[in-house]
């Protein structure tokens, strides 16, 4: 009954529109992603792996202190707000902390989709001849 009443021209499923929307709301930056993949790929190849996973301690807690950087970054270079930007710097630290090479393919494909979220957000904001900002 309520499909009868609905607007045929209204699109039905996900859209790109609405996937870009999702993507900057939800992305990691991609300059945060890249770091962090980096550290995870260094503090596993070279300090777990050799020891043998006596120094995932260490990992452990450089981990923990790239939350800080990774909030400022997503706060200031990708527009998150504060909750959001700490919450992401959160997750994608304790994701580090692991001691495993796994996490960073999630931390990569988060990073695309920030990637995505970025393109986004740029292309929903137009420049109008005065210099002020229109969405």
């Amino acid at each position: 009954m309520l499909d009868e009443h609905r607007n045929q021209s209204e699109p039905t499923g996900p859209t790109p529109q609405s996937f870009g929307a999702f993507a900057a709301d939800h992305g990691l930056d991609p300059f945060v992603a890249t770091g962090m993949v980096a550290a995870d790929w260094m503090l596993f190849g070279g300090l777990e792996l050799p020891s043998l996973g006596a120094l995932a301690v260490v990992s452990f807690f450089v981990g923990l202190a790239l939350i800080i950087p990774c909030a400022l970054i997503q706060h200031y270079a990708y527009g998150d707000g504060w909750g959001a930007a700490i919450g992401k710097a959160m997750l994608v630290g304790l994701l580090t902390a692991i001691p495993s090479s796994l996490p960073s393919f999630v931390t990569a494909g988060w990073g695309i989709v920030g990637a995505i979220g970025k393109k986004h957000r740029a292309q929903s904001r137009t420049i109008d001849t005065t210099g002020s900002e229109v969405n």
